[in-house]
């Protein structure tokens, strides 16, 4: 689910079904959260005290992880950092369309530990993960896992020096390259 405004948002409340499953995107981990249940409805709050803006352009919100319903559009609450109320623009897709995608690469820069998270919309026969130096010499790999679905890892790449480097995860099935996907990565 994407949330998209030319207005700096800082507030947002969303209902669902009380089976509605989702992980929150990791650029919201600066902002307060609340997630309960009301009337047979499931609400989420995202806002901020201290003037954080949620979204300025189209952002991601959350991923569904479930089966169950989307959001009831007819009961989005958007208001601006100053407390003004918006009518957003609310884009869902469901998870079961999307293509092979790297959500997360955090934190970074680093000082060697990285999280890293990633969707694989169906089982690989293998997935690769490559650290490249910024002259593309391989100095780090590590086979992933290959089943489908939401994918966290936490990686340690303290044996890597200072600097840039170049992320690259490839995904295969039969021996042919399905996906691929890169990012930077700064180590400090």
């Amino acid at each position: 689910l994407y949330v998209e405004s030319e207005h700096n948002i800082g507030g947002i409340q969303l209902s669902f079904d009380t089976d509605f499953e989702y992980q929150l995107s990791n650029n919201l981990t600066t902002v307060e959260s609340l997630d309960f249940i009301k009337n047979d409805n499931r609400s989420l709050m995202l806002y901020s005290f201290n003037n954080t803006i949620i979204a300025n352009s189209k952002t991601r919100l959350l991923t569904r992880t479930g089966n169950s319903k989307g959001v009831y559009e007819d009961k989005i609450i958007v208001g601006t950092i100053n407390g003004e109320k918006l009518k957003g623009i609310l884009k869902s897709s469901d998870i079961k369309n999307q293509e092979f995608e790297l959500f997360n690469l955090y934190p970074n820069p680093s000082d060697g530990l990285i999280n890293l998270e990633y969707f694989l919309p169906t089982q690989m026969d293998v997935v690769n993960l490559n650290i490249y130096d910024m002259q593309g010499r391989l100095v780090w790999s590590q086979e992933l896992g290959k089943s489908s679905g939401i994918i966290s890892n936490q990686l340690n790449l303290n044996k890597l020096s200072l600097g840039n480097y170049i992320l690259s995860i490839h995904a295969y099935d039969k021996d042919e390259l399905k996906h691929i996907a890169n990012k930077r990565l700064i180590l400090k």
